[in-house]
């Protein structure tokens, strides 16, 4: 006998209905989790082994690989869900590890040249590799279960969402200042949540542990802008250990003021501060001049840089060189707005206050697409210089925005 509620659908069927929400909700769920976990190791990783910057997408491909051997184990009655907390702490040890070996080096990157064995490189990096894919297993795997259980519509259509969903989510979470901390604490929650809940003892202690690993990876001064892992420096801190939170007060109107360093992922990007010599004692003056001959070059070799346009402008010394050489106008292209920030903090010219200067907080490309054009010199700033390149190239040849289309648009802007 089959009994039936007042609108006539039978218990059966309303228990598969709550039943199949159930596990469409769990999907999404799984799908936000699998994303924004995958984002913010990419995000993360770098600022723990520099390397990982140069080649990005190690991280990208073993995520990939992960949750595909995860959906190929969807079939198997045994779940792996229970093992994602240790999964997490191993990845982040190991991560940690690797943070005191240098990696494979070449030729070509000489910057991560090292006296250590090249075996121990080797195994580094394959750990990196593997267990990463290996924390995104069990993820795979009980997402490719509950494809085998919902209709494919509408699994792929929960699963599609719950994507979305977490690139969205870790989107907003990357521009309001990324603290991978904060990630691994949501991550954390997310995965006691979906867990078992005669597991939640062990997995909220496991997941502790990694959360703690996390904080210690970054030093509690570093500063996150979209894309980089930051930390200041003064000048002559090599090493970046010693960050400073706060630039020295009067920097604006002192004598000799000190110069900055910024450093992403480990390295030197930039300096922030003045080069106009003026600001600096008789025998400080000759050290300034000396630095920014390179700086100065254009503009000896072209002599009308009315209206310049600065790509890749960083902190500002080459808007200030632009200005200090007679500039009248300087539109100055930035992508990364905490960069522009940090100027305004720490570089004693505070040059994008400078009422010729205008700052414009977007990619070099969109600029130049939209642009009226009519300037007398384009120079083209170090675009991307942290990710392919090593400080010991001599040649920077940036991704994407040396291509002939950019080339093209350069032409074009000085001929409207």
């Amino acid at each position: 006998m089959v009994t039936t509620d007042a609108s006539g659908l039978s218990a059966h069927h309303v228990a598969d209905s709550k039943a199949m929400k159930r596990r469409s909700a769990e999907l999404f769920c799984l799908s936000f989790l699998a994303l924004f976990l995958e984002l913010m190791v990419i995000r993360w990783a770098p600022a723990v082994v520099r390397l990982i910057a140069y080649y990005a997408n190690l991280i990208l491909i073993s995520s990939f690989l992960g949750l595909g051997v995860g959906a190929i184990l969807g079939k198997k009655r045994r779940s792996l869900f229970a093992w994602l907390p240790t999964l997490v702490l191993i990845n982040v040890v190991w991560l940690l590890i690797a943070h005191f070996i240098t990696l494979p080096s070449t030729a070509s990157e000489s910057r991560f040249y090292t006296p250590n064995p090249q075996f121990v490189r080797y195994l580094s990096l394959v750990g990196i590799f593997v267990f990463n894919a290996g924390m995104f297993i069990p993820l795979g795997q009980r997402i490719g279960a509950i494809f085998e259980e919902l209709p494919p519509l509408l699994a792929y259509s929960w699963d599609l969402g719950g994507s979305l969903g977490g690139t969205l989510c870790f989107g907003i979470f990357s521009l309001n200042h990324f603290s991978p901390t904060l990630g691994m604490g949501l991550v954390a929650i997310a995965i006691t949540l979906l867990a078992a809940r005669r597991e939640w003892i062990r997995s909220i202690v496991i997941l502790l542990l990694a959360l703690t690993g996390v904080y210690f990876s970054v030093s509690p001064k570093a500063i996150w802008s979209p894309y980089y892992y930051i930390v200041v420096v003064l000048q002559g801190d090599k090493h970046g250990s010693t960050p400073v939170s706060e630039p020295q007060p009067s920097l604006q109107t002192m004598q000799d003021p000190p110069i900055y360093d910024v450093r992403v992922n480990h390295y030197f990007l930039q300096s922030d501060g003045t080069f106009d010599p003026n600001r600096y004692s008789p025998e400080n003056r000759p050290r300034i001049l000396d630095a920014r001959l390179q700086y100065d070059l254009p503009y000896v070799l072209a002599r009308n840089h009315r209206k310049v346009l600065m790509l890749g402008a960083g902190g500002g010394t080459d808007t200030q060189i632009a200005v200090l050489n007679g500039a009248e106008q300087v539109d100055a292209v930035e992508i990364d707005p905490v960069l522009v920030k940090l100027s305004n903090r720490f570089n004693a010219s505070r040059i994008y206050e400078d009422p010729r200067v205008h700052v414009h907080v977007e990619d070099a490309r969109a600029f130049l697409r939209r642009s009226s054009g009519g300037y007398d010199m384009v120079v083209f700033g170090f675009l991307d210089s942290q990710t392919l390149f090593s400080s010991m190239s001599n040649i920077r040849l940036d991704g994407y925005i040396y291509t002939v289309q950019s080339m093209q648009f350069r032409l074009s802007a000085f001929e409207r």
